[in-house]
């Protein structure tokens, strides 16, 4: 017998085994299970998502000899027929060569007569969108009102093209992509049933290539199991697929670093000779900046054994945040400029000779040092005003021993978190939560922003929000106009809006999640000391020492190593 691709081998027979696509399914199962079942469906979305394999899937479900059922039962004759394509009344018609008017005529004349053996007689378009303007108008009846036996099921990856008379006349589903959890899971089956013998990076880098489809990951995996030698490793996945190792990419970002330009071009020349893509290399080299920005970000936990060596630890120290969004703008500037030339090499080595640019690259070092010696300035000089003012003696707060508060600003912070939890709204958090998970997108990277991704949202209403720090200065930082201003700023920039926020401490924050939980709503707050202590245990210190000691400790131990 003739070898039988895996993804034609592994075609979904039953709901149960589609990968992703679960509020579809569900809707699906829904409606046979009430027997409310449309004359026309639209199903859009990416390639190799499901979309032809439900189509079946639902055919059989309709017409089974068990059903309509939420599942075909894979036994009777109809719904073997429809799987092996015996069964005239489940019509599967290629649209991109069957696009006439002529051709939609004859579908038109065909729905009136019943269904040989079956329910229903149920259409199938693929690739509906590249029906002509004249097969479109002759099908708009038909579709808007068939026979009672008859359903339409379109299938598109181009809704856009779809006219909206036809729209209008169908229900529709939008297929995603396949999340990596669902395809690991699907492959991770094939993989058992096969007896593949494959690596755990080289079966993630299958699903990244995959870019959400299923079918391309089979085939992929298919693939790679003819071109390995007994085991798939993740080389092999790179050969196909023309994209970079990590191992080339630490390995070219080490010589960067290091301005070394001869080392760094021989590894570009190394890759140009084996084949490699000049839009795929690019396309590595951003993915990897990338990953190098959520590591030192503390965003994700990458699972890759190579950036848990200390090779790659070393490069990520030296790799400043700056100079990766340099790097990412060079980079993002050649992929436009190769669209328009066939002297792609050529654009790749100026972007890399503009990273190995020493002078340029130690410019943007220095700007960001400036930049971050400005906002500490900024900060201490702020700081000595309060202390001026005799607010805080000590900004040493790893517990509340160390700390001195005012008795009024302490009567203020428990009005208004008194204020919130009267008027507390649990959907306002999530969406709260919902935008710090997007914090690191926001176009400037400053220190507000990365205190916020820390930080911890206690309880909110509509208008206000507790925020949590580790520490009271920290908390006070946030509670200064300009970071108050900006720190809603951000948030309005995420789409929701806070009149206001209250910054305190995580010790406090334990004792009123504690009370809040023990209490409920009915709590005191009396009890509660915001990252304060009484006057009689102060630790009296040089307060103006404390904050320079603070502030410059890492740039005090970096002089001492030198």
């Amino acid at each position: 017998m003739a070898y039988k691709v895996l993804y034609r081998a592994y075609r979904p027979l039953k709901f149960s085994e589609v990968a992703g696509q679960k509020p579809i399914i569900k809707t699906l199962q829904n409606a046979l299970d009430c027997e409310k079942i449309a004359h026309a469906y639209l199903f859009s979305g990416p390639r190799g998502t499901g979309k032809t394999s439900i189509a079946k899937i639902f055919a059989k479900a309709l017409n089974c000899e068990k059903g309509p059922s939420k599942e075909p039962c894979m036994e009777c004759q109809i719904c073997q027929g429809i799987t092996n394509g015996t069964i005239s009344d489940v019509i599967e018609i290629d649209a991109a060569s069957n696009n006439g008017v002529d051709d939609i005529r004859e579908i038109r004349d065909k729905v009136k007569y019943l269904p040989n053996s079956c329910r229903y007689k149920v259409y199938i378009i693929d690739e509906v969108h590249m029906l002509s303007t004249g097969a479109f108008n002759a099908l708009l009846k038909t579709l808007e009102e068939p026979p009672m036996h008859v359903i339409f099921i379109l299938a598109t990856t181009e809704p856009h093209k779809i006219p909206a008379t036809i729209m209008s006349r169908v229900q529709r589903f939008d297929f995603k992509g396949v999340s990596n959890d669902d395809m690991k899971e699907r492959l991770l089956d094939i993989i058992k049933e096969e007896k593949i013998k494959i690596s755990d990076e080289a079966l993630n880098l299958i699903i990244e290539n995959a870019n959400g489809g299923m079918r391309d990951a089979i085939s992929l995996l298919d693939q790679s199991v003819s071109f390995s030698n007994g085991i798939v490793e993740s080389n092999d996945i790179h050969m196909l697929c023309g994209s970079v190792s990590e191992e080339e990419m630490v390995r070219l970002f080490s010589y960067l670093i290091r301005y070394d330009k001869a080392n760094a071009l021989e590894v570009l020349e190394k890759l140009l000779s084996e084949g490699k893509d000049i839009s795929k290399i690019i396309g590595s080299l951003v993915s990897f900046l990338r990953d190098c920005i959520l590591i030192k970000n503390d965003l994700k936990k990458i699972n890759k054994q190579l950036y848990q060596t200390t090779e790659f630890n070393e490069m990520i120290k030296s790799l400043s945040l700056a100079k990766i969004y340099s790097y990412l703008e060079r980079l993002n500037d050649c992929l436009n400029q190769i669209k328009y030339t066939n002297q792609k090499k050529i654009y790749l080595e100026l972007a890399l000779f503009k990273m190995l640019d020493e002078k340029m690259n130690k410019d943007i070092d220095y700007r960001d040092q400036i930049n971050r010696l400005e906002d500490r300035i900024s900060y201490l000089e702020d700081k000595i005003t309060d202390l001026k003012t005799a607010k805080i003696i000590s900004p040493v707060v790893d517990d509340e021993k160390k700390i001195v508060y005012n008795k009024e600003d302490e009567t203020k912070t428990k009005l208004f978190i008194e204020k919130i939890l009267a008027n507390i709204s649990k959907p306002k958090r999530i969406e709260a939560l919902s935008c710090q998970k997007n914090f690191s997108e926001y176009p400037q990277n400053t220190y507000v922003i990365q205190d916020l991704i820390k930080a911890t949202f206690g309880p909110c209403s509509d208008e206000y929000l507790v925020l949590v720090f580790n520490d009271v200065v920290t908390c006070d930082k946030f509670m200064r106009n300009s970071f108050k201003k900006a720190t809603l700023d951000i948030f309005t920039y995420f789409g929701c809006h806070f009149k206001d926020y209250i910054a305190i401490p995580k010790v406090a924050y334990g004792k009123l999640v504690q009370e809040m939980r023990e209490k409920g709503a009915n709590i005191s707050l009396d009890s509660i000391h915001f990252g304060i202590k009484h006057d009689d245990e102060v630790v009296v210190t040089d307060p103006l020492d404390e904050y320079i000691n603070y502030v410059f400790s890492d740039y005090k131990d970096k002089i001492k190593e030198k």
